[in-house]
């Protein structure tokens, strides 16, 4: 198979676009958590998060905070969607790198 200018840049593009996205999801993810470790803090400082143990302080945390926790399983899911996708980029852009070694060696006569 030949590979063409267009696929390479393609594939170079799209593991570059694929980088960025992973930075800025897992930046947001980080932000994300954060928020939400902070406010179960604040509420177990402030008493509207309590329990006699980490169980029930982790349910009535998770009753009074249930925007957050469904924001950060909403981030988290996109992170795994991006990591995913820069995966596939990087399997692109090996499958062009060896179709261009495999047309290297074959115009060669494999002497190599």
């Amino acid at each position: 198979m030949i590979v063409t200018e267009g696929e390479i840049r393609d594939a170079f593009t799209d593991l570059a676009n694929a980088t960025r996205d992973a930075y800025r999801v897992g930046e947001n993810l980080i932000g994300v958590t954060a928020e939400l470790e902070a406010a179960k803090l604040a509420g177990l400082r402030d008493g509207s998060i309590d329990g006699k143990n980490a169980e029930l302080r982790e349910a009535a945390a998770r009753a009074a905070l249930a925007d957050l926790y469904d924001g950060q399983a909403n981030a988290e899911q996109e992170n795994r969607e991006c990591q995913c996708a820069l995966t596939l980029a990087k399997l692109e852009v090996e499958r062009v790198r060896s179709l261009l070694r495999l047309a290297e060696v074959t115009k060669g006569g494999g002497n190599e």
